[in-house]
């Protein structure tokens, strides 16, 4: 008779890991399918600022996910200067703008990491730029940023 039990609780137990695992996956795969990678830049050896570039232009209006992440890569010890990054964006209201990052130059132990949600309007560009402030220096830097259609 124990048997039975046995075999009736082992049978359970594996009813419901595969629930679990089939719960599991398709949470999974519905989840993937509202985040979508729209762009992603790298660069790298950077000096000095930049001019206002484009990002992307979406084509739906809609919330993105804009991250980066920055880094000096070889620093300058004599500089207190360092790296604005600006965001640039229509809403469909107004135009924003955010900074999310700052990154000091004069330390290899110098990086930003941002993630900002934006809403951005079909058609309109959302733009960054790279803003040297301070005094111009040799330092070295990249910068590489993702965006997520949400």
């Amino acid at each position: 008779m124990r048997p039975r039990y046995i075999c009736a609780a082992a049978g359970l137990a594996i009813l419901a890991l595969t629930i679990a695992s089939a719960s599991d996956a398709s949470f999974q795969s519905n989840s993937a399918q509202y985040t979508r990678i729209v762009k992603r830049i790298r660069l790298t050896g950077q000096v000095g600022g930049g001019p206002l570039t484009t990002l992307f232009t979406p084509s739906v209006s809609g919330q993105y996910r804009v991250s980066g992440y920055s880094v000096t890569t070889t620093p300058d010890p004599n500089t207190s200067s360092s790296i604005l990054e600006d965001l640039f964006w229509f809403d469909g209201t107004d135009s924003q703008t955010a900074g999310p990052g700052n990154l000091c130059l004069e330390s290899t132990h110098c990086f930003t990491s941002f993630a900002t949600v934006i809403r951005a309007k079909a058609g309109q560009p959302v733009s960054y730029q790279l803003i040297l402030s301070g005094d111009p220096t040799t330092a070295v830097y990249s910068f590489f940023v993702t965006v997520e259609k949400l």
